[in-house]
């Protein structure tokens, strides 16, 4: 009997050391793919966050625009790419056009501070989804569009488009 127990041991010694390293990979499999899960969930989530502050800033553009109704209507915004700070303090009251220049640089100075790389402007276009920020394709329609473009933390192109209703 003694060798019969003998002979088992001696022909199953290793099988549990394989099947352990095979658990083994199939587990680290399994863990590198929750990982790059994870990682992916970050990207999309970083990706959402700059959506989602593109649009705020977006909106809070529109609301500028309609606030001044004189240069909305006067075309003040049409093509508006840049504008100075300094015309028109926050304190003091000022000409329609200087209030649309001065708001516009103080957004675009929020823009660049919220989103890597960000380039904006404000344009007469009935199209607005077409367009890059090299060549932003405003077709000088009747409606205005703020359009906003930027790089995510992954280097790719972003944008976000917001039609404005002139009146």
């Amino acid at each position: 009997m003694a060798q019969i127990q003998k002979h088992k041991s001696c022909c199953q010694s290793g099988h549990s050391l394989l099947e352990a390293m095979i658990a083994l990979l199939v587990f680290s499999i399994g863990l590198t793919g929750l990982t790059l899960l994870q990682l992916e969930t970050i990207r999309n989530q970083q990706t959402q966050s700059d959506h989602s502050r593109a649009i705020q800033l977006a909106a809070e553009l529109a609301e500028q625009i309609n606030a001044n109704p004189a240069a909305r209507e006067a075309g003040l915004y049409d093509n508006l790419l840049s504008g100075d700070a300094s015309a028109c303090p926050i304190s003091s009251s000022c000409t329609p056009s200087a209030f649309a220049t001065a708001g516009f640089a103080r957004w675009q100075q929020q823009a660049t501070a919220v989103l890597p790389d960000a380039t904006s402007l404000v344009c007469a276009d009935d199209t607005p989804d077409d367009g890059h920020w090299l060549q932003p394709a405003c077709d000088g329609g009747q409606r205005l569009a703020i359009k906003l473009w930027w790089l995510n933390r992954f280097g790719n192109d972003q944008r976000h488009v917001l039609p404005v209703n002139r009146g």
